[in-house]
């Protein structure tokens, strides 16, 4: 199975970071909210002997109001040869 790190793009209005943190769980917990979604596979650092996301692929997904993503497509870094 393949791991992933998800990242919550929610821009909130707080005066400390623990309220910040908080005012973004219940955003999150609202499945009226709009949501925007970055999903990306881990990979294996061998010099670092561990795993982290990795920035080269991955996907976007935007959740307007639902459960389910209005919107969702995978993106790839093209190198240049």
């Amino acid at each position: 199975m393949t791991t992933y790190t998800v990242r919550f793009e929610i821009e909130v209005h707080a005066e400390t970071p623990k309220q910040a943190a908080m005012i973004a769980r219940d955003i999150m917990l609202d499945p009226d909210e709009s949501l925007h979604v970055d999903v990306f596979p881990m990979e294996y650092v061998e010099e670092a002997d561990d795993w982290f996301p990795t920035h080269k692929r991955g996907w976007y997904a935007w959740f307007e109001g639902s459960v389910h993503p209005k919107d969702c497509f995978e993106w790839a870094m093209h190198e240049n040869p």
